[in-house]
């Protein structure tokens, strides 16, 4: 193998080695460094959306400690004259107001007034089996009274509700019952969607879905899971409570650029180029300095010896061009000729050398 390749497989083996190397090491702590970045991101991205889903429950919940502080309301509850009940709320008032659905409950958790409001106004009565979850919502703000439920799921769909006692205008007097009125949830989503322009979603979580497990073992963290989607794009989760109705928890989710992350990984890959095109120039510079350097003189040195071989003319003798390792080696190898030549001119016998045609090459003295 020919010094020059030899020398240009061993640069390239040792940036090779140094790639892998850099994979191992710097690229691990880099990625680690800029996923950890997106992740501080896509939490702040995560708090804006909760924080708007916030906004639209304090909303909610304004309209309906309105409706519950009403005298009128209080009366009603003493009456239950349902057919008088428009005179208070209706479809249109509600559509206006962006309520999707309204309850009234008795202290006995029975409902006097349960219906949907459709995109018209129209009110939907909510039949009996969809009105069970209704009757929950008085015990589960008892029992969770720092943190009552607020989400609940009526037929296929989940609803953002609030809840307050039914009192008199100074908020005095027993309580007679609940108000819980709620927005469709995945409007709410599609309103915030809008708003950040941030594709949401409200997802049921599986508790046995290998894919959820660490999103509920951070439950109680409030941590976020990052999934790998489609393209540059990453699926983020977030559980946001129990939803009742159902004994799946359910998480938040957005679709997201991950921007940070790619340019992390752009920065890395444009790294191992640069550093594999340095190798490659390194490696012709070292070959074309060996073969300038020092093949071309040691070929030289190498023809000479062909000469005198082929000749055999030992009065040729090379010439050092510069004082170093291969200039030394010339004036050794003259010495060596010089040497040797005194040495046949001193055999006290004749000596005569000449070519396979007879033609005398070398006579001693």
């Amino acid at each position: 193998m020919r010094l020059q390749k030899r020398v240009f497989m061993m640069v390239m083996g040792i940036q090779i080695l140094f790639i892998v190397l850099m994979s191992i090491t710097t690229n691990y702590r880099t990625i680690r460094a800029f996923s950890s970045i997106e992740h501080r991101f896509f939490e702040q991205q995560m708090s804006r959306v909760q924080g708007a889903v916030d906004g639209e429950g304090k909303s909610l919940q304004n309209c309906i400690s309105d409706w519950g502080a009403w005298d009128r309301m209080y009366s009603f509850m003493e009456t239950k004259d349902v057919t008088r009940f428009d005179e208070l709320l209706n479809g249109n008032i509600l559509r206006a107001l962006n309520v999707d659905f309204l309850a009234i409950i008795d202290n006995d958790m029975n409902p006097i007034i349960a219906y949907i409001v459709d995109d018209l106004g129209n009110e939907i009565p909510i039949e009996e089996d969809m009105a069970e979850p209704l009757k929950a919502v008085t015990d589960s703000i008892a029992v969770d009274s720092e943190s009552p439920p607020e989400f609940l799921k009526l037929g296929d769909d989940v609803y953002l509700f609030k809840t307050t006692q039914i009192l008199t205008t100074d908020w005095t007097g027993p309580s007679r019952g609940l108000v819980v009125a709620g927005m469709s949830f995945s409007k709410v989503l599609k309103n915030v969607s809008s708003s950040m322009n941030l594709p949401c979603n409200f997802l049921p979580a599986d508790e046995t879905g290998e894919e959820w497990a660490p999103l509920l073992n951070e439950q109680d963290e409030g941590g976020l899971t990052i999934k790998e989607a489609s393209g540059d794009r990453a699926s983020v989760h977030q559980l946001r409570g129990r939803v009742l109705g159902t004994d799946v928890p359910y998480a938040l989710s957005f679709i997201a650029q991950r921007t940070i992350y790619a340019e992390g990984q752009r920065a890395m890959y444009n790294s191992y180029v640069w550093l594999f095109y340095n190798g490659i120039s390194l490696a012709i510079l070292m070959v074309y300095f060996l073969s300038r350097v020092i093949i071309k003189r040691l070929e030289n040195l190498r023809a000479t010896v062909d000469k005198i071989i082929n000749g055999i003319n030992l009065g040729l003798r090379t010439v050092p061009l510069h004082e170093d390792e291969i200039g030394a080696l010339a004036v050794s190898f003259n010495t060596l000729l010089d040497t040797l030549e005194n040495v046949i001119m001193q055999i006290p016998d004749a000596l005569i050398l000449s070519d396979s045609s007879g033609r005398v090459m070398l006579l001693n003295q």
